[in-house]
């Protein structure tokens, strides 16, 4: 590797590492978890270039999910209260990839999902191309997913949000309800 290539790598790095920091940082000096939640979501969202990113929860018998917590970008409108009790169905045949891939991770195209698929058949799943998710695992239970819409940043690199999912599982499910 050239020197520049050196300097550029070690810069992303950096700067990968800033971003998890302030993520971080967030989660835990915020005293209201919607608040925190949704400024770390916002800073995902900036780093990857994404139009939305949020956090969708499953029930524990996972037949239902949730949208709790959601970042768009100013022209993106929200779709978190249409994404309430979902069923699990609409994207149940991404659970292999989470629970198989070594990585935990997972990049979804619409080529790949299928026109006649349960997720592109949603009206709220349709206007995505392209989804970066990493699922939230508690306790070796599947019990979430942190997804981005639409990425034109990084797309290659799930670093940061496989990091910050760590974090995200941690406040989420270690409270008493989830032991």
């Amino acid at each position: 590797m050239s020197k520049d290539g050196m300097i550029h790598d070690l810069k992303w790095q950096l700067q990968l590492q800033n971003i998890l920091i302030e993520c971080i940082y967030v989660l835990h000096a915020r005293q209201d978890m919607e608040v925190a939640m949704e400024d770390m979501l916002s800073m995902i969202g900036q780093y990857y270039g994404g139009e939305r990113v949020y956090i969708l929860q499953f029930d524990p018998d996972r037949k239902w999910m949730d949208n709790t917590y959601e970042w768009c970008k100013a022209e993106v409108p929200s779709v978190k209260d249409s994404r309430q009790h979902m069923e699990i169905s609409a994207i149940e045949r991404w659970f292999p990839w989470f629970e198989n891939s070594e990585n935990y991770i997972q990049s979804f195209m619409r080529e790949t999902l299928g026109k006649i698929s349960g997720e592109c058949q949603r009206r709220d799943f349709q206007e995505m191309e392209n989804t970066m998710a990493v699922p939230l695992f508690y306790g070796g239970n599947l019990m979430g997913l942190l997804g981005v819409d639409n990425p034109h940043g990084d797309k290659k690199s799930f670093i940061l949000l496989r990091s910050v999912a760590r974090f995200v599982v941690h406040d989420l499910f270690s409270c008493d309800e989830y032991q």
